[in-house]
């Protein structure tokens, strides 16, 4: 089946774009009419609002469907994170996945930029900007404020390395393991150390691995005793160390790493977020006959909705279970 979202392109965008811009903001706002018209005024921004944005140092990124600007927002840089605004899709192109690719976009920017946080504003209590930021990790953060009378907004918070694995998953993780008390486990790519730091209470020995220094360095302040912190690359490390499990939490060079894991692991476990990559994972286990199972999960997480529950899915995982046959 093909994914409208796969035609849709996020670029950055100049002062050559400006028309354009102006074109989409005025399609936007014209017809926002659950804002107050002061604001939806105020947002139909004109030329020279948005040269005066790039002079202040504002970056305006947009995306694009057959060429054509169906979207754009803004971000800035501060001390404090990286702030986005302003966003909107014309409204012949709502439901095709344009803002959920700004959205991905803007959490990428940041972190190319070396920010430490995201952070967005929405109307307060708009169910749908809620399940969008939910999807993509963002926390309420502070109370809702009346940004011009009548109209409440409420700021939100991601970390931008704030992906980490849900604790649901690392349910499924230490039963997939079944971990023995006399095992080492290693965790490839341990980022905020929330897998390490889990196991930590069913193995050993808990090795953690990441090539990032700084998550490295925050993970020595909370590590458990029994936990040991390696900088450097996760293949090299299979190669040079003993252990009896590993977890994978990202894909990149998994080839390699089976490579060096296929024959000293009991049991190997990537997650993947792409079925194409978990498939490659698959084929590579196959190859070197460790292929067990693969699980796709998926998990959703409740919401108030009319004084009632709903459930925003969360994106499926892909768990791919290899171990070495006896």
């Amino acid at each position: 089946m093909h994914n409208e979202k796969d035609d849709l392109k996020v670029e950055l965008l100049d002062e050559k774009d400006v028309d354009e811009i102006v074109n989409v903001y005025k399609a936007v706002w014209s017809t926002a009419e659950k804002y107050p018209l002061e604001w939806r005024m105020y947002r139909q921004y004109t030329r020279e609002q948005v040269l005066s944005d790039f002079k202040e140092g504002y970056y305006y990124f947009g995306v694009r469907k057959d060429g054509r600007l169906i979207g754009c927002y803004k971000a800035i840089i501060t001390e404090k994170g990286c702030f986005g605004e302003q966003q909107a899709v014309l409204p012949e192109y709502r439901n095709t996945g344009a803002a959920q690719a700004m959205y991905e976009q803007f959490i990428n920017f940041a972190k190319e930029k070396g920010c430490k946080r995201n952070y967005v504003n929405a109307l307060a209590n708009d169910t749908v900007c809620e399940r969008i930021l939910k999807k993509y990790d963002f926390k309420r953060w502070g109370e809702p404020y009346e940004q011009i009378k009548g109209m409440l907004v409420q700021m939100y918070e991601r970390k931008v390395d704030g992906k980490e694995t849900k604790d649901e998953i690392i349910g499924i993780l230490i039963k997939k393991f079944d971990p023995n008390r006399d095992e080492i486990f290693v965790d490839i790519g341990c980022g905020s150390g929330k897998v390490s730091l889990s196991m930590s209470k069913y193995f050993n020995k808990v090795y953690s691995v990441d090539l990032d220094k700084i998550a490295i360095k925050n993970l020595d302040k909370i590590k458990m005793d029994n936990m040991e912190l390696f900088n450097m690359d996760g293949a090299e490390f299979l190669e040079e160390y003993d252990y009896d499990k590993v977890f994978v939490g990202g894909t990149k060079y998994y080839d390699k790493i089976i490579n060096a894991a296929a024959d000293k692991a009991k049991k190997i476990i990537f997650n993947a977020a792409r079925l194409g990559v978990a498939s490659k994972i698959v084929d590579k286990m196959n190859d070197k006959e460790i292929f067990d199972e693969i699980l796709m999960i998926n998990i959703s997480k409740s919401y108030s909705l009319a004084e009632d529950i709903a459930f925003h899915p969360i994106n499926p995982i892909f768990m791919i279970i290899g171990s070495r046959k006896c």
